[in-house]
């Protein structure tokens, strides 16, 4: 299938915003996992930008800054950093996942979401710990 040009725009910048201080890949590649998991999931738009631009599910998208990651990297590292989600958002499209079932991630740096007790904790890579949501939840 023919990967739509928005559907990896949408997915690169979900990577960069989210994760570009990790400096483990696997933690990126977990993140784009849960967006596709989503995406699979009845319970949640069928689209990665729909998933992606729900309503206060990323944060990036609702917090007053460029949803653009092209125009936010300014930096060398911020470019590398963009580069690098850009080639992780194309694998994750082309079906590269990790074996997780996880459909909520928060970083390790906030407290702990209300909803984080209700779930089964999968997995945490570099500052990312993963969640899947309870049936019905």
């Amino acid at each position: 299938t023919k990967m739509s040009m928005t559907a990896i725009m949408c997915l690169t910048a979900a990577i960069y915003f989210e994760t570009r201080g990790e400096d483990n890949v696997t933690g990126q590649v977990a993140v784009a996992t849960v967006i596709m998991n989503r995406v699979d999931s009845p319970r949640w738009p069928s689209t990665v930008c729909g998933v992606i631009h729900q309503d206060y599910q990323f944060s990036y998208t609702h917090n007053g800054i460029t949803n653009n990651p092209y125009k936010h990297a300014k930096r060398p590292a911020d470019k590398e950093a963009l580069q690098l989600a850009e080639l992780i958002a194309e694998l994750v499209l082309n079906g590269e996942r990790l074996d997780l079932t996880s459909t909520h991630y928060h970083a390790t740096y906030i407290s702990s979401p209300e909803w984080a007790n209700h779930y089964s904790k999968d997995a945490q890579y570099g500052t990312h710990v993963f969640y899947t949501a309870p049936k019905g939840f």
